[in-house]
């Protein structure tokens, strides 16, 4: 294969066997559970690595859920993060829950 080919084709790994097929996507009817609560200030300010700052002690779980996912069937997943302003530090990973 040569690099033209890989550049005119690539667009996810591996490149033979693509994790997730080639867009556009479509995602609709999507439905979140999100839970905020209110935490430790020093337990959480121990978790967001500098120079980010926490502007208050909340963090949001959420569960989500995207049933009409184009080419990625019915994925569902579970995310957390703490909050300042308009950026979101994640905590964990998005993580597969089925």
């Amino acid at each position: 294969m040569k690099e033209h080919e890989v550049r005119d084709r690539a667009f996810a790994m591996p490149l033979t066997q693509p994790a997730y097929p080639r867009g556009p996507y479509r995602f609709a009817d999507r439905e979140y559970f999100i839970i905020t609560y209110r935490t430790d200030p020093e337990k959480l300010r121990a978790l967001v690595p500098a120079p980010l700052e926490i502007e208050a002690p909340l963090v949001k779980y959420e569960f989500i859920r995207m049933p009409d996912s184009t080419g990625f069937g019915n994925p569902r997943a579970a995310n957390s993060g703490a909050f300042r302003r308009s950026l979101e530090v994640r905590l964990c990973a998005l993580k597969p829950t089925h």
